[in-house]
């Protein structure tokens, strides 16, 4: 069985992509399985969510892997856009998962949501 870290729904080994309808916080990212794990079709970045203070951080996505993170945070900085990255771990205590969150302020979601969807 395979089970989506995104919304903990398990799937058949033979599936290829979570059928739960779920999407990871901060996106409307499609999960695919592949033989290397989950990967993302591509960033589908929500507008900024309505009502968020200037002081206030927001997720603008969640990467699938250390590799991803690297990336996703180098280019953020690179850009100039103040970045953080928030982790949490999911699931029970053996098999607990990390989850994490990159997270942006409101002043830089729209230019890091361009950035990002711009691969």
């Amino acid at each position: 069985m395979k089970h989506c870290p995104h919304c903990g729904a398990e799937h058949p080994d033979d599936v290829t992509e979570c059928q739960a309808g779920q999407n990871p916080p901060g996106s409307e990212q499609t999960v695919i399985f592949s033989r290397k794990g989950i990967r993302r079709s591509r960033y589908d970045i929500p507008p900024l969510p309505v009502g968020k203070k200037p002081g206030d951080w927001v997720t603008i996505l969640t990467p699938n892997d250390e590799l991803e993170t690297n990336r996703v945070m180098e280019k953020l900085k690179a850009s100039g856009i103040e970045a953080r990255l928030e982790v949490s771990r999911v699931g029970g205590w053996a098999g607990a998962d990390e989850v994490k969150w990159v997270q942006v302020r409101p002043k830089d979601y729209d230019g890091a949501r361009e950035l990002l969807n711009a691969d």
